[in-house]
C-alpha cells in the first residue's frame, strides 16, 4: 500500500512538474496577426504602407532585367527590389528619364543579414551627407528601406515609425498628413 502511494505521488509530482515545464518552454502559440517582415517580399512591404494610407503612387517592382543597378539576384546583392513614388514629391520627367525612376522610396530584400549590411554600408557611404543623394535609411535584418531626403524630417519619420512597427510584427498605424 505504501509503495503504491509513493509511486502514485511520484507520478503526480512528475506530471505536475512536466506540465509546468512544458508549458513554459516548449509550447508556443503563434499570433496569426504577427508580421514577419524578414519573410515578406519587397512589394508586400510597400503594400503595407499603401494599405496604411501613405501617399504612394506608382510602385515599380524590379526584375534582374529591369533593375537599374543591375544587381538584383547577383551574388551578395538584393534578391528583391521595389521602388515607390511619394505623391508629395515631384516625379522624374519621363522625357528626361525613360527608365521611369520614381521619387519616394525603395525596399531591398536580401537573402541574409550579411549581404544587407554590406549594401547598407556601401549606400550609407554615398548618401550619408546632405546633398543630391541624401536619403533617410532604415534597416532590419535582411531588409533595407530608404525614403527620399526631399521629404521633410516629419514626413520621413512617419515612414520610419511605420517600418519600425513592421519590424515589431505589427501593421503600421494609419497615415495622417503632416503639414510641415
Amino acid at each position: 500500500m505504501k509503495k503504491k502511494l509513493i509511486v502514485g505521488l511520484l507520478l503526480v509530482v512528475t506530471l505536475l512538474f512536466a506540465s509546468g515545464c512544458g508549458s513554459a518552454s516548449t509550447v508556443s502559440v503563434d499570433d496569426p496577426n504577427k508580421i514577419d517582415i524578414t519573410k515578406m517580399t519587397s512589394t508586400e512591404i510597400v503594400q503595407k504602407f499603401v494599405d496604411a494610407g501613405f501617399p504612394i503612387g506608382k510602385v515599380s517592382e524590379y526584375t534582374a532585367a529591369t533593375d537599374p543597378n543591375k544587381m538584383l539576384g547577383r551574388p551578395n546583392a538584393y534578391i528583391q527590389k521595389t521602388d515607390f513614388a511619394d505623391s508629395r514629391l515631384q516625379q522624374v520627367d519621363p522625357t528626361y528619364d525613360p527608365s521611369g525612376d520614381v521619387n519616394g522610396g525603395m525596399v531591398e530584400v536580401f537573402s541574409n543579414d550579411t549581404d544587407a549590411n554590406t549594401r547598407i554600408a556601401y549606400v550609407h557611404s554615398i548618401v550619408s551627407s546632405p546633398g543630391l543623394f541624401f536619403q533617410y535609411e532604415y534597416s532590419y535584418k535582411n531588409v533595407y528601406f530608404r525614403v527620399e531626403g526631399k521629404l521633410t524630417p516629419d514626413q520621413a519619420a512617419q515612414y520610419g515609425e511605420a517600418f519600425k512597427a513592421l519590424t515589431n510584427g505589427q501593421l503600421p498605424v494609419p497615415y495622417v498628413e503632416v503639414l510641415s
